[in-house]
């Protein structure tokens, strides 16, 4: 009981010197916390995790994840194991840089030596390297013990899922690269929020860099991106690979993956099996289409070329986008006094023709574009559109350029929104300025197949990020002579 007392008075003096930054513990006030650390709940490569409690008046229940390594020297300062201090000093550093509600909350550490009850023959001590950090409990525990459970329903999933998405954001906007995203490192508290947990393989990675090589191969297959198990790259892209094995495995839930692959939503049928899943199991459409969402991403995250794999921000977007799309009251529309209204970009192609826009003076600002006609040949001969304007009516523009518009080039999902359209410009049929003679859409989820003749200057027209393309302006006259976008933020 003296000990007890002993280690809660320091315990308590070690938390008021490094408030802000984590806890600075000892030996002592880890014994004390985890009771000896008899209350072993977890166990992995890197350390061994501990149940504790710290002293009152906080009495907060935490985790406690240990490293230890021995030495035979007798002078504490020089350390056993280089890596080892490494690999603590770089876990350090990232998890007290960063504060989230869906990352696991850092309380404290300890970085120290602590004589055993060994003795060299010469009389010296062996000292034991005591590591540990310690973070706040999670009672429910990993999220694996929980996704084949059939009472976690569809809305605590997809939170779920955002959730983890937010937290990886926040991640990647500090530079932190995880490297081991999994369902076993996401964790719940009481309330089914997740928490990202375990950086004991988190890098940071410099504000202008895109990719870092290392020969340390270490990981979960199926979470390791391709680039990195075969020639030791990693970057941002490697966490949304990741997370595409996460999204798939809270899909699968209960119903488990049929051929035990986690590749199963490469294939249309697969994807189209797991539609029908929770289609079965749903009522209200909104849910369904959350789920469509979800399964696009899949295949997306897991896209063999990292630099084609979205980032975590469009992830994110695709998410808020559909939670927006699908809602029917009126308020969560915009307005078109308040609120961010479209911005328009630049014209691409020649000055002919004249200016086709939307009358903003009479009918509310575009919200939500939802389909586009064209006609095309040789070149673009008319562009037409619908959109949801900001009041939830539907409203339509053009044709623009000759008199029909056949093609339905594009028909958006609830889920689906417009990042880029690229095409080609050039002369045609002697005419004096140039004319668009081949269009490109790009959303969210895919690339539609090119229109009209990929010939001639090219040029791209995209949405930053978080935002979306909701409509068009051009000049026109017997062809789509030049076109420009309306994007607006999510």
């Amino acid at each position: 009981m003296e000990m007890q007392s002993t280690a809660a008075g320091t315990l308590a003096q070690s938390q008021a010197a490094a408030a802000g930054t984590g806890n600075s513990f000892t030996y002592a006030d880890l014994h004390a916390i985890t009771d000896g650390f008899s209350d072993e709940i977890g166990r992995g490569g890197f350390g061994v995790v501990y149940r504790g409690k710290l002293p009152q008046p906080d009495g907060e229940e935490v985790a406690v994840k240990r490293l230890t390594t021995t030495t035979d020297n007798n002078n504490p300062k020089q350390p056993a194991g280089d890596d080892d201090d490494e690999q603590f000093e770089k876990e350090l550093g990232a998890v007290r840089s960063i504060q989230h509600e869906n990352i696991v909350e850092f309380v404290g550490y300890c970085n120290g030596y602590t004589p055993s009850s060994t003795v060299l023959p010469d009389g010296r001590p062996v000292y034991r390297k005591i590591r540990a950090l310690c973070f706040k409990y999670m009672e429910k525990g990993s999220l694996r013990k929980h996704v084949a459970d059939e009472s976690l329903d569809w809305q605590s999933r997809y939170e779920i899922i955002k959730g983890v998405c937010e937290g990886l954001n926040h991640l990647h906007s500090k530079g932190i690269v995880h490297r081991d995203l999994k369902l076993d490192n996401i964790l719940l508290d009481g309330a089914m929020k997740p928490k990202i947990a375990d950086f004991g393989l988190s890098r940071f990675m410099g504000a202008q860099e895109t990719t870092r090589i290392t020969r340390n191969i270490v990981g979960t297959f199926g979470c390791m991106p391709p680039e990195f198990f075969c020639d030791g790259q990693y970057s941002k892209s490697f966490d949304v690979y990741s997370l595409g094995t996460v999204i798939k495995e809270i899909l699968a839930g209960p119903a488990a993956a049929d051929d035990g692959s986690i590749y199963g939503y490469y294939d249309p049928l697969k994807k189209k099996q797991a539609s029908e899943y929770w289609e079965q199991r749903l009522v209200e459409d909104a849910d369904v289409q959350r789920v469509k969402a979800c399964i696009e991403l899949v295949p997306l995250c897991w896209g063999l070329d990292r630099k084609k794999r979205p980032t975590i921000e469009r992830v994110l977007d695709t998410l808020n986008y559909t939670d927006i799309s699908v809602q029917k009251e009126q308020h969560y529309y915009c307005s078109r006094s308040s609120g961010p209204q479209p911005e328009k970009s630049r014209l691409e192609g020649g000055a002919g023709g004249e200016l086709r826009d939307i009358d903003m003076e009479v009918t509310p600002p575009p919200h939500r574009l939802k389909a586009v006609w064209l006609k095309h040949g040789a070149v673009i001969d008319s562009l037409q559109f619908s959109y949801t304007d900001c009041d939830g009516r539907e409203q339509g523009a053009g044709p623009w350029g000759s008199q029909d518009a056949w093609d339905k080039v594009l028909q958006l999902e609830p889920y689906e929104f417009l990042v880029g359209v690229s095409g080609t410009t050039g002369g045609y049929a002697g005419l004096p300025t140039s004319v668009i003679r081949s269009l490109t859409f790009v959303t969210n989820v895919r690339t539609y197949r090119t229109r009209g003749a990929p010939v001639g200057d090219p040029f791209a027209l995209e949405a930053p990020a978080g935002s979306c393309i909701v409509g068009f302006h051009a000049r026109a006259g017997h062809f789509l002579d030049a076109l420009g976008v309306y994007h607006r933020p999510i």
